[in-house]
């Protein structure tokens, strides 16, 4: 080997052999996602939670989703005790709200959606029906305790007469109490100090029992009309007899100081329309899935229910089915599954982009995963 006697050759060789080649750079995957656990049963058909067509297993004809919420404060004076009632009917009504002292009948309110009344459909469905109630009352005054029960078996309701004057549901004193006595009794109620509720809203949500009950004719009732109680309680009659929904019972046992507490229905109804209505192009299909895993949904959501606000947000591994609810919002085989689960963790940082759209384009090429992922985001996140 001969040595060069050319400096400028020799630092040239000595650069070339000390150069590193470079690695060529790997294209990242921006569809890839973190995987995480899917919803649960019971997140999946928990309003406060979720939105969209719920998985069905019968093929239906497209309808479209109307969310209703109906806020407002309870006032429980010294010495009543208070009732909430919440199910489904084909009406506008999702049960009652009452007060009484144990000493003379009960009254109250009907909970009304008054969004679903303005559309006006043929046919109604449940889809999610939850209530939420938190005390608001000054937290020094704050006493008492909430008790709620979700429950299938009959409610058996004694209505009271009716004062033409008004729209106010009355209850009979035997009624309401017998009622009481079942939602303190119930191996199932749970009992929430009205403290823990103002921190931790008490949440409930009703479940589909039985789907052969799942359209039915929507009845149009003026809520603003004095005879809309009496029209409001033969619907919620029938809908205690078919045993197609579950029930939500809250009571507040007699209080020792006035307490406040504010309560939030939100109901999600299919609606169908005549084909010459404004919003019947509108309409969609829902998923379909195999009617054994429609009814470990509702069934799987049903048993956890009980436990409110405390039921597993996750699905369990013996709840593998709800794979299947995820595959069924995509149109690509695990792609539905895996960015469903990665909602939950977007951050909030991401959703403020979301919400303002500035990402909205990237999570829809990640997947089309869902129907309303605009609306479903925000629900999914804290």
């Amino acid at each position: 080997m001969t040595k060069t006697n050319n400096p400028m050759k020799a630092k040239q060789t000595r650069k070339q052999t000390t150069k590193k080649a470079k690695k060529p750079k790997r294209k990242q995957n921006r569809n890839a996602t973190m995987p995480c656990c899917l919803k649960s049963p019971h997140s999946y058909l928990d309003p406060f939670v979720s939105s969209g067509h719920v998985a069905t297993g019968k093929a239906h004809a497209p309808y479209l989703m109307v969310e209703s919420v109906r806020r407002w404060d309870l006032n429980v004076n010294i010495n009543y005790q208070a009732m909430v009632y919440v199910t489904f009917t084909s009406t506008s009504t999702r049960g009652w709200f009452v007060t009484w002292t144990g000493a003379n009948d009960a009254a109250g309110y009907n909970i009304v959606c008054t969004q679903l009344d303005t559309v006006r459909p043929t046919h109604v469905a449940q889809q999610r029906l939850g209530v939420e109630i938190r005390n608001v009352q000054n937290l020094l005054a704050q006493t008492g305790y909430v008790y709620s029960l979700v429950t299938n078996d009959p409610v058996a309701v004694t209505y009271a007469a009716d004062n033409g004057a008004d729209n106010a549901t009355r209850i009979t004193n035997a009624s309401i109490t017998a009622l009481a006595n079942k939602v303190s009794s119930s191996v199932n109620t749970r009992v929430t100090t009205s403290l823990q509720s103002s921190r931790v809203p008490v949440r409930r949500i009703c479940t589909t029992t039985n789907e052969d009950f799942l359209w039915q004719p929507y009845q149009y009732v003026d809520p603003l009309n004095n005879n809309a109680n009496t029209l409001y309680e033969p619907a919620l009659d029938a809908a205690d007899a078919t045993f197609s929904q579950s029930a939500v019972l809250i009571y507040i046992p007699t209080v020792a100081a006035q307490q406040m507490y504010n309560i939030t229905m939100r109901s999600q109804d299919g609606c169908r329309f005549e084909p010459d209505h404004a919003m019947f192009h509108a309409s969609k299909h829902a998923p379909i899935l195999p009617s054994d895993v429609v009814a470990k949904i509702h069934s799987s959501a049903h048993n956890n229910s009980h436990n409110g606000e405390l039921a597993p947000k996750v699905a369990t591994p013996s709840e593998g089915f709800m794979s299947k609810v995820g595959h069924f919002f995509g149109e690509v085989e695990g792609a539905a599954e895996s960015v469903g689960r990665a909602i939950p963790r977007i951050g909030q940082a991401i959703y403020n982009t979301v919400s303002t759209g500035r990402a909205l384009n990237s999570l829809r090429t990640a997947a089309p995963y869902i129907e309303e992922v605009a609306e479903a985001a925000p629900l999914l996140i804290g």
